[in-house]
């Protein structure tokens, strides 16, 4: 026979899961904001080649690589097009 679980059970199950989700979350913030760092290092070494060249653009083997002039984004911002995910 089965029976029906309490809300208190329930309450416990709940409790438990949300509790894994955020150690879940917080590793994955945690591991992303690794690659941000070095995603953030990559891009101003490209800006600063971009400037020293006089370039808006440079294409590469793996992709062009272009300053942005978006007044919404971060000043120095570089773009990445990538030749294999291009549309």
């Amino acid at each position: 026979m089965t029976t029906t679980p309490t809300v208190d059970q329930l309450c416990n199950v709940y409790v438990k899961i949300r509790e894994k989700k955020r150690e879940i979350v917080k590793k994955y913030e945690e591991e992303l904001a690794l690659y941000d760092g070095k995603l953030d290092a990559l891009a101003g070494a490209m800006k600063d080649m971009l400037v020293a060249a006089g370039a808006t653009s440079m294409k590469t083997d793996h992709g062009t690589v272009y300053s942005c002039q978006d007044p919404l984004l971060p000043d120095g911002l570089v773009g990445v097009q990538d030749l294999d995910r291009a549309e």
